[in-house]
Parts: structure tokens; C-alpha cells; sequence
């Protein structure tokens, strides 16, 4: 009795692969060109481009942006976190500097001169 894995194993490879696609085909709608739409949060028109539209279509992405990259980056805190800058003294040369974190108890802390050394 032959099963199915021994009927696809005998037939050679150009025929199993007949029918299948290596790349997805190009669809007359997939020509994409630049679109403008209204941004929902501050109503100002953006150009939705052909290589987003591209983008969107290769991720699978069914629906169109909604917001303009301002306000997208604005609602997703894209913006870059402050440090916060703390001012001590240098353990070795006891001079007043600033640093971007705050200093554990215990630890030493130097400043950029000494920390190069």
C-alpha cells in the first residue's frame, strides 16, 4: 500500500513544486503612489507614502494610519527620557560635578577626569 509521502517522494521536485510561488504575485492594487489624509488628533493632511503603503501591505497591515508621525510619536512617548542630572563630589579629587544617575550609598563616585584615568 503506497501512502501519500511515498507517492510525493517519488515524484520528482520541478513537478511537487508545480502550481506553488516563490514570490507573492503583484496585484494591479498593489501599485501604491502617495495619498494625503487628515491627521484624527490635530487635523492637519500628511502624505501617506508609496514606500509606507509598501510597507503596510508587506506587514499585513489592513488599516491606513490614522494619526500624522507627530502625533503617533507624541502618543507613544517617543520622546527621549531626561536623565536626571545629580551634582556631588568627586571621591578623589573632592571637585563638584554633575552626573546622570543617582549615586548609591557607599559607592564612589568620580568625575569624568578621574573616571578617564
Amino acid at each position: 500500500m503506497e501512502t501519500i509521502v511515498d507517492s510525493l517522494l517519488a515524484e520528482p521536485i520541478s513537478r511537487r513544486n508545480e502550481g506553488m510561488e516563490t514570490e507573492p504575485r503583484m496585484f494591479e492594487t498593489d501599485v501604491h503612489v502617495d495619498r494625503t489624509l487628515a491627521c484624527k488628533d490635530c487635523g492637519s493632511d500628511f502624505v501617506f507614502t508609496a514606500d509606507e503603503q509598501l510597507f503596510f501591505s508587506k506587514k499585513q497591515f489592513l488599516n491606513d494610519p490614522k494619526c500624522c508621525k507627530a502625533c503617533s510619536r507624541a502618543r507613544k512617548g517617543g520622546t527621549a527620557k531626561a536623565f536626571t542630572e545629580t551634582k556631588t563630589t568627586c571621591a578623589v579629587c573632592e571637585q563638584v560635578t554633575s552626573v546622570p544617575f543617582l549615586p548609591r550609598q557607599g559607592r564612589p563616585v568620580l568625575c569624568r577626569s578621574c573616571f578617564e584615568k
